[in-house]
């Protein structure tokens, strides 16, 4: 299926592209992406109708990582087959195997080698597994890994979530535990954090997060942020929503782009939110 991209950030991210992303300061794009879980309730929307167009924006755009929200295992395997370039990580939040939804994070093979993953859980018991934690309505996961970048050498963490969307008290505590896990990590390792966390910019989750150890990377961007603030569509063409998904980042890393990808096609999107993608840079060491 082929899909219609906006032309004006065309040009500019794959000049980006073309110059800065392959250099040896460790530049890429990164993107996180909530493909709305399959179901039949959402008719011409319906994940068959919409596999390989989800599978051809990721081609098409190149993220060299990238962290999926509401992917049902057998999305997964349809995505992993088109996409044969990157490999993932992950499990189901509903049993730590293939039960649920997964928050995947996918990567290049020729670019990054895994070193480390893993999985835990939003809840009072992080290692429980299928926990529903505080007050929220189903279980929540974090995904992550640590990749060394080929090109460098140089590891980096990333992690990708989506909040509970019924419960305050497990988005603000889920944000907290987040915390504390990646505050283990520094001051030595760069770390990207992405995911749908259902929560506004100037939330109490959202403010907990950027006046930490991380950053929003739309506010640190080298140019203006292209496309629609709103990350949030639920399959209506021109619907720019609320923006509930994000890409943070510590102080290791220079944002180069920053794009809300609202791609559509016969007054369709490939799903009911947009992509957000960033070019990083490590900065020296």
């Amino acid at each position: 299926m082929k899909h219609i991209s906006i032309p004006l950030f065309s040009l500019i991210f794959l000049f980006a592209a073309s110059t800065a992303l392959r250099a040896q300061d460790g530049s890429f794009r990164a993107m996180t992406f909530n493909i709305r879980y399959d179901t039949p309730d959402d008719g011409i929307n319906r994940w068959d109708n919409r596999k390989d167009w989800v599978a051809d924006l990721i081609r098409h755009y190149g993220p060299e990582v990238f962290g999926l929200q509401e992917a049902l295992d057998h999305q997964i395997e349809d995505l992993a087959g088109c996409l044969p370039e990157w490999a993932w990580v992950g499990v189901g939040r509903d049993d730590g195997k293939k039960g649920g939804e997964y928050t995947p994070i996918f990567y290049r093979k020729d670019r990054w080698k895994m070193l480390e993953s893993g999985t835990y859980w939003l809840s009072e018991d992080p290692e429980k597994v299928g926990e529903a934690g505080w007050d929220a309505s189903l279980p929540r996961i974090v995904t992550w890994m640590k990749l060394q970048q080929l090109a460098t050498g140089r590891t980096v963490f990333f992690a990708n979530t989506h909040f509970d969307h019924r419960g305050t008290k497990a988005r603000q505590e889920s944000a907290l535990l987040i915390l504390r896990r990646l505050a283990t990590l520094l001051p030595t390792d760069p770390i990207v954090l992405m995911g749908d966390l259902n929560s506004l910019p100037g939330s109490m989750p959202y403010q907990l997060l950027e006046g930490s150890m991380l950053s929003d990377s739309r506010f640190l961007c080298r140019y203006p942020p292209y496309g629609p603030e709103g990350t949030f569509n639920g399959f209506q063409l021109g619907a720019y929503g609320a923006r509930i998904d994000y890409i943070f980042v510590n102080d290791f890393w220079k944002v180069q782009e920053y794009v809300t990808i609202a791609d559509h096609l016969d007054k369709r999107h490939p799903s009911d939110h947009f992509p957000v993608m960033v070019a990083l840079s490590l900065k020296p060491l």
